[in-house]
């Protein structure tokens, strides 16, 4: 979804609601990091974005079968824990963190530069962010879906998905162009600004002389 986890925590009962769509519901959360900005704009304390309605089943089955917990302990929340020795609470994220670190460790889940991987629960929203710029969303349907208050935020995910979809493409271009003729140890002794104009160059074929 997109939610900040402590917004997913703070989920009520009374979370998914109809939308005008066939097989899409919406899901309405209070965006607590910047909800004293929404009250100043006038924007109201909830904020609401399509969900499939799948997944609103899903929740729907957990607000039914979470009820009694819920009465026991006079709570509108319908993710709580708990544990013995504890009074009931809205879950924690820490001990969320934890378990999915625990189970990289468990499974040796590393990434590109062979450390393991450090999870952070911002990873989820920076992915759907990702997803959102590669289909086509406009700065502003960004913000909206995560809930931003303006599109300057919005804007810092443009340009660093702009950033490494430009890597990956200039990686790309040079291993398929230049792979017969340039080890990967001689293309790194350009600059990237070297190999951001011989990109531009070729691409607008003003460079044809071989090796030049």
């Amino acid at each position: 979804t997109g939610l900040r986890l402590k917004e997913v925590f703070f989920l009520e009962t009374d979370c998914v609601e109809p939308s005008r769509y066939d097989d899409i519901c919406q899901l309405k959360f209070k965006p607590h990091k910047v909800i004293a900005a929404r009250r100043r704009h006038g924007a109201g304390d909830c904020h609401r974005i399509m969900i499939p309605q799948k997944l609103a089943d899903e929740i729907s089955c957990h607000i039914t079968a979470t009820a009694p917990m819920r009465q026991a302990n006079d709570s509108s929340y319908i993710f709580l824990s708990q544990r013995p020795g504890y009074s009931t609470a809205v879950m924690d994220c820490l001990p969320f963190i934890k378990s999915v670190r625990g189970i990289i460790e468990k499974y040796d889940i590393r990434g590109e530069d062979g450390e393991l991987w450090h999870f952070t629960s911002r990873q989820f929203r920076k992915t759907i962010a990702v997803t959102l710029i590669e289909n086509g969303a406009t700065t502003a349907e960004l913000a909206y879906w995560l809930g931003h208050m303006c599109s300057d935020t919005a804007a810092k995910y443009y340009a660093e998905v702009r950033k490494i979809k430009l890597a990956e493409l200039n990686t790309r271009f040079f291993r398929e162009r230049f792979d017969l003729i340039l080890s990967s140890e001689q293309l790194e002794e350009y600059t990237e600004e070297e190999r951001r104009l011989l990109y531009i160059d070729s691409r607008l074929e003003q460079r044809r002389v071989e090796l030049g």
